[in-house]
């Protein structure tokens, strides 16, 4: 073929005219962008729109993550600390959070994992939330009247002057009643009432269910305490036992974590009482029977003791010598108290109180004081949420005295006049201040991942205004950090690492010391070490639950083989065996933290006729040979048959032997 005949075909020109398929995509496009605009628009005028409408209630955010959505909307708000919430209003709280409502002088505390809508009720009279999931506790008085809560179909009604617990979980419906009365309504207008100390649980047609429980009456749900000494603060607990026998002792059990892997203390074999003396901090309890937990809760116990009083400093004095000076008072933060009430006095008894100050801020600038001596306290002010009292802090002194050596003089000599005029030296500088210290990181109420607290250094950062002369760094769990520390570093450096922190609630700071000896402290920062997740319970697990092994597969077999699936992140697996008797289960052999996922039993003299119980536990062992992540138990069962043997009768009128 030619050049010339290949030529034309090359320069063959394409066809690319506008088709009808681009123009519908075009408009498809542009009904997208009308729509979205649309959906924002909508969103933007219901915000502006509940500028105008009267909200019912307000939030506190207590820890972590709650949202809210408004009815007819379509985007979620995460909530803040005196947020509005209006009806209609639907609020969940994420896992590891809590939150309190305040509806119409109502006190609503949510749980983790709940889901609730506020609407007005249907008789008009107060307000009703709608629990899809979870739980919550109420406390309701005589201002706020009646509060309807609405379950699967049933009406609960909150009397005044009430506090009790109601939750929808695994298809079943629960009422506490720690204080008054509960009233249950059903479909057909019937009503049930729940005394103080009681509980119905029932399914969600109504049916109440026979099951064995403990009703807390003290502590109160999320109850929060005032310890204002440097002794342990001794808490009662005090329960209702419902369907148990007089001589079905229980346990009570007190933890530093939510999964109850650090228990602190243990009350065993108590009957419908207890009383535990713990320290400040969040403490989580439960009520066992046997392996059967009743009730479970948790309280937090805050110092309340007073403040640490870090200027003026204690005995030191101030000199002037024309005008008095201005005091500025500073005080360590005490975790949340809402104000403090600052008192200067000028006798050490506080019988004539010159300034009583009530403030928010944890300093306060008296502009002019005189001369003298002069003492001062702090005292923290909490909520009424708090059971108990707090108290004034330690009294410090200090004295203000004017400078009256004016015997040197300097002569000044003006250009336009031949006139010595006599006047003061300057005024000595000004005494010297304490360091300014700066806590960087970790930030105010971050949480920290448990598993990268005990496996990785936790860096803390700080810094002060110019050079210390000597200082120390403290962790605790106290929220005075510096009177109980749990680690103490001397002169650290600006930047800590601290190896394996374990979960929970944790406070630091920086204490220093400048070259003229003042002291100073920064306010403490407080974060949370999250509770480590639990690993998988092991699947595939033979011989499966419910195995009957007779005599003649003992007899070949001579062992018993236990297997199962290895869990990902698990390193190491707990091998235990139970017998399961008419008391509970009773453990007959627990193995060691191994590396394999089977175990063959060999000594079969330790076992019976009868039901046994396996359980396999994943666990996660660190570097340094310690259990660093625990798992949720798998358990099967099996029966060993073993036949009795036969004893032959003996007949009437036949005496053996003879």
């Amino acid at each position: 073929m030619s050049v010339e005949q290949i030529k034309p075909h090359r320069n063959k020109k394409v066809r690319t005219g506008f088709r009808f398929r681009d123009f519908f995509i075009i408009v498809l496009c542009l009904y997208g962008i009308y729509f979205c605009f649309n959906l924002f628009r909508l969103d933007i005028l219901q915000t502006i729109y509940l500028q105008n409408v009267q909200p019912v209630g307000t939030v506190t955010v207590k820890y972590n993550t709650v949202q809210r959505r408004i009815s007819d909307r379509v985007l979620w708000d995460r909530l803040h600390n005196e947020s509005p919430v209006y009806l209609g209003d639907i609020i969940r709280v994420a896992d590891l959070s809590s939150a309190s409502l305040d509806i119409e002088g109502q006190q609503i505390n949510l749980n983790e994992n709940t889901l609730i809508r506020i609407q007005r009720a249907p008789d008009g009279r107060g307000l009703q939330i709608d629990l899809a999931e979870g739980s919550l506790d109420v406390t309701t008085n005589e201002i706020g009247g009646i509060i309807h809560f609405s379950m699967g179909g049933q009406i609960v009604e909150a009397t005044a002057d009430s506090t009790l617990n109601v939750s929808a979980l695994n298809n079943h419906i629960v009422i506490q009643v720690n204080e008054g009365t509960a009233r249950i309504v059903n479909e057909s207008g019937e009503n049930t009432e729940v005394n103080s100390g009681f509980m119905v649980s029932m399914d969600t047609d109504g049916t109440e269910l026979h099951r064995i429980s403990a009703v807390m009456s003290q502590p109160l749900p999320n109850a929060r305490f005032l310890k204002n000494t440097q002794e342990l603060l001794p808490v009662s607990f005090v329960w209702n036992r419902i369907n148990l026998e007089q001589n079905d002792f229980l346990n009570l059990e007190i933890a530093a974590d939510r999964n109850f892997n650090r228990i602190i203390q243990t009350a065993g074999n108590v009957n419908d009482s207890a009383q535990i003396s713990l320290d400040s901090g969040t403490w989580y309890w439960r009520l066992t029977f046997g392996n059967e937990e009743l009730s479970f809760g948790r309280f937090t116990i805050v110092e309340a003791s007073g403040p640490e009083l870090l200027f003026p400093i204690r005995d030191s004095t101030f000199l002037y010598q024309n005008e008095l000076p201005s005091i500025r008072f500073n005080w360590s933060e005490v975790a949340e108290a809402s104000f403090y009430f600052l008192q200067v006095s000028l006798l050490p008894d506080f019988v004539n109180i010159q300034i009583n100050i009530e403030t928010t801020a944890t300093s306060y600038i008296q502009p002019v004081i005189g001369q003298g001596t002069w003492y001062w306290r702090v005292m923290p002010v909490f909520s009424s949420t708090y059971d108990g009292y707090s108290s004034f802090s330690q009294i410090s002194q200090f004295r203000i005295e004017q400078n009256t050596d004016t015997t040197s003089e300097q002569t000044i000599l003006t250009e336009d006049e031949n006139i010595v005029m006599l006047e003061p030296l300057p005024p000595p500088p000004p005494p010297p201040e304490p360091l300014e210290i700066h806590l960087l990181a970790p930030e105010q109420g971050v949480n920290l991942s448990g598993l990268t607290a005990i496996r990785s250094p936790t860096i803390f950062l700080w810094e002060s205004d110019r050079e210390a002369a000597r200082a120390r760094f403290v962790l605790s769990r106290n929220s005075n950090p510096l009177s109980q520390p749990a680690i103490e570093i001397t002169n650290p450096g600006r930047i800590v690492q601290i190896n394996r922190i374990e979960p929970g609630i944790w406070y630091w700071t920086i204490e220093a010391w400048s070259y003229e000896n003042l002291v100073s402290a920064a306010p403490p920062r407080q974060f949370q070490v999250l509770s480590i997740p639990l690993l998988s319970a092991p699947v595939n697990r033979l011989p499966i639950n419910g195995t009957r092994i007779n005599i003649e597969s003992l007899r070949t077999r001579r062992n018993i083989d236990f297997s199962w699936q290895a869990v990902p992140g698990a390193n190491a697996y707990v091998f235990t065996l139970f017998e399961q008797t008419a008391a509970g289960r009773r453990q007959i052999s627990q193995n060691p933290p191994e590396n394999r996922t089977s175990f063959r039993l060999e000594n079969l003299a330790i076992l019976s006729s009868g039901t046994f119980v396996w359980q396999v536990e994943a666990v996660n062992i660190g570097p340094n040979g310690s259990i660093d992540q625990r798992g949720s138990l798998g358990a099967n069962s099996f029966i060993i048959d073993i036949p009795l043997p036969e004893v032959e009768a003996i007949r009437p009128g036949v005496l053996y032997g003879r």
